[in-house]
């Protein structure tokens, strides 16, 4: 078992405005990962990499900061934690994006989360300056709606535009259409696909 103590993790979201990103990646990862219920103040989250298991742990956000802890599993006993979660995981390919010396991630997801891409930049330190790429949309840092776990347990998508910009919940309410094929905004379960 590979154990990486509580750090300090700091980072910035943002969604994407177009597609200029994909002329700067340097590698692709494919990541499945579930999220399990009922951890007040905390996230607790199963993945698993092309090359990797994990299971972590993850406080609150103070700011754009928060400790998270790390422990490599098997491939086995990841497959067993997946089974433990309510819903089918989260698929999404992170593309590794090198742009003016700063390395983001750009998460772009597959199945019932498609048509959603966000980008994340971690950082040093929370005043850290850094260039925000023209491809770069809204800033949704602590918006709870595009954090994994939030996506993870939501009935529908978070409503964006193909510019990278969130839409208010009360323009959906009165007939603007959400992104993505399929994409609703009426709520109701999760699918129940099998995982």
């Amino acid at each position: 078992m590979v154990c990486q103590w509580p750090f300090i993790e700091i980072e910035r979201k943002f969604l994407v405005r177009s597609n200029d990103w994909k002329a700067n990646i340097c590698r692709t990862t494919t990541i499945r990962q579930s999220y399990f219920p009922g951890t007040i103040g905390m996230t607790v989250r199963v993945r698993q990499t092309d090359h990797q298991s994990r299971i972590t742990w993850k406080t609150g956000r103070i700011g754009i900061s928060r400790a998270e802890f790390e422990i490599g599993i098997g491939p086995g006993y990841a497959e067993w934690l997946f089974g433990l979660c309510p819903y089918p995981a989260i698929k999404k390919h992170r593309c590794h994006v090198l742009d003016q010396c700063c390395t983001w991630h750009v998460d772009t997801f597959l199945g019932r989360h498609a048509g959603l891409t966000v980008a994340e930049i971690e950082l040093e330190h929370p005043t850290q300056s850094f260039c925000l790429p023209d491809w770069i949309g809204d800033e949704v840092t602590h918006d709870r709606r595009i954090s994994n776990s939030s996506l993870y347990f939501a009935a529908s998508l978070p409503n964006c535009t193909s510019d990278g910009r969130l839409v208010p919940d009360e323009m959906v309410k009165r007939g603007r259409t959400p992104y993505g094929a399929g994409a609703k905004a009426d709520g109701g379960p999760p699918p129940t696909t099998p995982r």
